[in-house]
């Protein structure tokens, strides 16, 4: 792995365990369509089957899906996230997701952004791994996944799962 001399880092959007994007059901995501990134197969973490997720910078909240299974965010420092919760999880139309933001709002890293009934996609056949894709990767020196531990578990909002540098950034 590169050592970074102006790396940044993004946090884990929920906990669970890192999946690269390739071995996402979706080829869109798999074969990098949208961008860049990691995936987690988040759990259930200690509410029961609502699982939370966070923001993985500070930032800006610019969109949410009106079925709030994804969210735009745009770091201070030019980043262009896309955090899509689940695959085909926008034919649920919005069940099992309870949104904390809306498009607009300020975010720190760590901030929840929407808990979500994992049990409800669960049971609709949808799988729960959650992409977390840079849409505007031209804008990057480099981007790698943060070191990892040999379980690849990760805790949201507290571990870093990418590391990245901006183009022409001081």
């Amino acid at each position: 792995m590169k050592l970074f001399q102006k790396a940044k880092q993004l946090l884990a959007p929920a906990s669970g365990t890192l999946v690269a994007l390739a071995d996402l059901p979706d080829p869109a995501f798999a074969e990098g369509m949208l961008g860049e990134g990691i995936a987690i197969d988040p759990d259930d973490g200690n509410l029961g089957s609502l699982c939370r997720f966070c923001s993985p910078c500070k930032g800006e909240v610019v969109g949410v899906t009106d079925t709030a299974h994804a969210y735009n965010i745009l770091t201070d420092d030019g980043l262009e996230l896309l955090l899509h919760i689940g695959i085909d999880t926008v034919e649920l139309k919005g069940k099992g997701f309870f949104p904390k933001v809306k498009a607009g709002d300020r975010i720190d890293a760590g901030d929840l952004l929407v808990e979500v009934d994992l049990s409800v996609l669960r049971e609709g056949g949808y799988s729960t791994l959650t992409p977390l894709i840079v849409t505007n990767p031209d804008a990057l020196t480099s981007l790698e996944p943060a070191s990892m531990t040999a379980s690849r578990r990760v805790e949201c909002g507290k571990d870093a799962v990418l590391r990245y540098e901006i183009a022409n950034e001081k």
